[in-house]
Parts: structure tokens; C-alpha cells; sequence
């Protein structure tokens, strides 16, 4: 044609050849023209497609045939609307090409980190000043609120005071929570950000020392003239084609320098021994890090009873019973004698096993020897899960706890 475009131009016999060309070029579409009787057909009858052999001719081009519904619309005449899988492969590359750039974006983080040591090592010098007098304040505004809000709680999570402060609600009264000595972290994406070129001197003026956190690319922004020091994270294009305004890289920039820092400000903690997984766990109870992190000492039945078998090596599991019911607890510590060795762990399962089986006295035996001893009331459950049923806690040479790991949450984890 002059336009440039192609047809079959009157042959019906290009037909197939032309829908398989469309189907390698990933076209959106193809225009079939089918009729019942082509030769009687009153409108380009040399190009319509007899119906009889429209399936024929979806096999022959690759369309995927879909239902019985459809199969009665080719009969029908009816018009025939390509399945979703149509798409497959046009989706597929797209997907493809939004991985790449992802990969990509991931291995600038990566590649940058080394460049931002000194930057994070100096940020979290400020972080450690703050932990022992003063508090820490992250402000942005838009989609890098996310990054601000991820750093406050990761820092609130090994021991500081750290908060998300609104960066409008802050020139309107919240400024007041900040004090001298403050520390505020703000993040953007340019550094023209408005609402923190208003915030930066107003925290400043109350003695606060402002830390402005900007994506490469860029100067930095009017943030590089105001704040007390800037740190550039790595960023060359956000995340897309369609939408490329689309704060996704730029957040994912900040977001892995929230985790360099905080990570990094955890393990100068750890060696100056200031802030102990202990302790981290102390203010996680709850949700799986709270399992993850008991303490020996949060866990143990306390007052845990003490029995002792007789000479004969003999103990009665009536008066073992009564005397776990008499401390409100599932078991007792048992030993040889008096001052005897340690012998394990009697459980209520024990003495029900004993009971059973028709037995009145318990011997050295049947007391449970799959345990621990620690001294360190500290010690995560987590370090003895796998090694023995029963962590024993000794002071002074007595028990003085008794933690049963197959009745904790932990039970069955490595």
C-alpha cells in the first residue's frame, strides 16, 4: 500500500502467514474477516476466511484456544475476543525489562555502601551521643516519609529516643518537643524540599544539629546550604518507563541507608557492650522476635520443687505428686540424695507413664537427663533449642529454675 502498511490484498491464502507474522511481533491484536460462504460474501469476499476453518486457523497462528463459550461465538460468527494469555509475552518482556532495572537499582546500593562508610560511620558517632543524653527526630515529607518513619522505629529498637516528626505539624507547634542538643535527621529525594527548608533553620535555632539525608544525582539541593552536614545515597532513576516521577528507587535508596546505619550503630553498641541482644529482646516481647529473643530468666518456673530418693534408689509417685501440686508447678528437680548429685527433671508426663504402667514407685531411671545447666539467666532460650528438652538454672550450686523447651513456642525450632 502507499501508506506503507501490508495485507493479504485479495489472497485468503496469505491469511495464516500474516497472523503467525503478527504473533512473533508481538502485536496487540489481529482484524480476521470470517464468513460462512466467503465467495457469496457481498464485502471483500477474495480476503474473508471461511468459518468453517477459523479453529484451524487459531492453531495455525498461536492464539490459545480457550472455551466451549467460544467455540459457539466461532460458530456463531459472533465476535472473538483474544484470551488474557494474548498478552503473555508482551507482559513478559515488560516484567522482564522492571527486574532489570531493579537488579540494577540493588547493585547501585550495593556498589555505594563502600562510599558511604565514613558518612555512616560520623551519623552514627551523633547516634551514640544522643542514646546517652538526647533524643533523635526524622523528618521528610511525601513518599520519603516511608524512609524517616523506618529510621525512627530501627533506632527506637536498640535503645534510643528517636521519633517521626511532621514536617508541617513541627511549624506548628510540635517544634516545641525538640531541645538543644537534639539530633534531627531529614530526607529528600532533590533537597528542594520546602516544607524541610522551613524546618532545617527552625530546629537549628533551637540548638538542634540537622543531619540532611539527599539522593544523588543532584547538588543536593537547597538542603546542602542549611543543614549542619548532607549525605548523598546512590540513585540514578527511579523504578520504570511510564511513570518515571515515581518515587520508587530514590525511596529504596534511603531505605538501604536506614539499614546500613542501623545495623552499623547496633554492632558499635554490641562491642562497647552498651546495648545487649538482651536487651533488644527486652523491649520486644512480643511477635516472633519476642520468641525468638526469651531470656532464660523470663522463661524458668521458678521455686521449682526439690526431691530426693531414698536409699534403696526408690521414691513414691504419690508423694511426688503431692508435692508438685503443693508448689503449683508440672515438675521437680530431683536428686540422688541429700547432698547428693543432680539427677534431672520429673515431669507430670512422667509420673503419668509410671502410673500406667502399674507402678508405684518411681526409680533413678525414669527421671528425665536431657538437660542444661547455665548460670546465666541472661542466655537465650534460642541457644539450647535442638540441644536438650530442659534448661536448668543454678545458683549457688541449687537449681533455682527449670525451663521445659518442648511447652515453649520455640519447641521444634533450630
Amino acid at each position: 500500500r502507499e501508506d506503507g502498511s501490508v495485507s493479504a490484498g485479495g489472497m485468503r491464502e496469505l491469511v495464516p502467514w500474516m497472523g503467525r507474522l503478527g504473533t512473533a511481533f508481538d502485536v496487540d491484536g489481529l482484524f480476521v474477516e470470517v464468513h460462512d460462504d466467503p465467495d457469496a460474501s457481498k464485502c471483500d469476499a477474495a480476503t474473508q476466511w471461511p468459518l468453517s476453518r477459523f479453529s484451524a486457523l487459531l492453531d495455525t497462528i498461536g492464539v490459545p484456544r480457550k472455551s466451549a463459550s467460544h467455540e459457539q461465538q466461532e460458530r456463531s460468527g459472533a465476535a472473538w475476543l483474544p484470551p488474557p494469555a494474548w498478552q503473555a509475552g508482551r507482559v513478559s518482556k515488560a516484567c522482564t525489562a522492571v527486574e532489570q532495572q531493579l537488579g540494577e537499582a540493588l547493585a547501585l546500593q550495593l556498589e555505594g555502601a563502600t562510599q558511604l562508610r565514613p558518612a555512616i560511620d560520623s551519623l552514627c558517632a551523633d547516634l551514640l551521643e544522643r542514646r546517652q543524653s538526647g533524643a533523635v527526630y526524622c523528618s521528610a515529607v511525601g513518599k520519603s516519609q516511608a524512609s524517616a518513619m523506618h529510621l525512627s522505629a530501627l533506632l527506637k529498637s536498640v535503645g534510643l529516643r528517636a521519633h517521626f516528626l511532621d514536617a508541617t505539624n513541627a511549624m506548628h507547634g510540635d517544634l516545641g518537643a525538640v531541645k538543644p542538643g537534639d539530633l534531627l535527621i531529614v530526607f529528600s529525594k532533590s533537597g528542594e524540599t520546602s516544607e524541610l527548608l522551613q524546618l532545617v533553620p527552625a530546629a537549628q535555632a533551637a540548638r538542634c544539629r540537622v543531619v540532611g539525608v539527599v539522593c544523588e544525582g543532584g547538588n543536593g539541593g537547597r538542603l546542602r546550604g542549611v543543614c549542619d552536614s548532607i549525605i548523598t545515597t546512590p540513585f540514578e532513576r527511579e523504578l520504570g518507563r511510564h511513570i518515571p516521577q515515581l518515587p520508587t528507587n530514590s525511596v529504596l535508596s534511603h531505605i538501604v541507608f536506614s539499614n546500613l546505619v542501623a545495623s552499623t550503630l547496633s554492632e558499635r553498641m554490641a562491642e562497647s557492650g552498651s546495648f545487649t541482644i538482651a536487651e533488644y529482646g527486652a523491649s520486644h516481647p512480643s511477635g516472633s522476635i519476642g520468641k525468638q529473643l526469651t531470656t532464660v530468666s523470663q522463661a524458668m518456673e521458678k521455686d521449682v520443687p526439690q526431691i530426693t530418693f531414698l536409699s534403696d534408689g526408690t521414691l513414691s509417685i504419690q508423694d511426688v505428686a503431692l508435692t508438685m501440686a503443693a508448689a503449683r508447678v508440672g515438675l521437680a528437680v530431683a536428686y540422688e540424695s541429700v547432698d547428693g548429685p543432680l539427677l534431672g527433671v520429673v515431669t507430670d508426663t512422667v509420673l503419668r507413664d509410671i502410673s500406667t504402667n502399674g507402678r508405684t514407685v518411681m526409680r533413678k531411671s525414669d527421671i528425665r537427663d536431657d538437660f542444661v545447666i547455665t548460670e546465666d539467666g541472661q542466655r537465650l532460650l534460642l541457644d539450647y533449642v535442638g540441644n536438650a528438652s530442659f534448661v536448668l538454672f543454678r545458683q549457688q550450686q541449687r537449681v533455682v529454675g527449670v525451663v521445659e523447651l518442648e511447652r515453649t513456642s520455640l519447641n521444634g525450632r533450630q
